[in-house]
């Protein structure tokens, strides 16, 4: 399974995402990706990265909207627009 850990551009999503990276290796879970989102509602180009790498967990700190934006484009075809 290929896990990846996406959060805001914030100084402390950024010190959790370090934590949760250590708590996966610790528990021997390999973390694919990491990827930082904007925090202004500019559209974030990691979705279609994530899905093209076949992304199946998602642990994210992104507020309930980026969340929400998050699984509108992995429901989205390849390559079409997150509805």
């Amino acid at each position: 399974m290929s896990r990846a850990v996406v959060y805001p551009a914030q100084a402390v999503a950024q010190s959790r995402v370090l934590a949760y990276g250590q708590d996966l290796a610790a528990a021997e879970i390999p973390l694919v990706a990491t990827d930082e989102a904007p925090l202004t509602g500019a559209t974030y180009s990691g979705f279609d990265d994530m899905r093209d790498r076949q992304i199946e967990l998602v642990i994210t700190t992104l507020e309930l909207n980026g969340m929400a934006d998050l699984a509108k484009a992995f429901r989205a075809p390849p390559g079409g627009s997150p509805r």
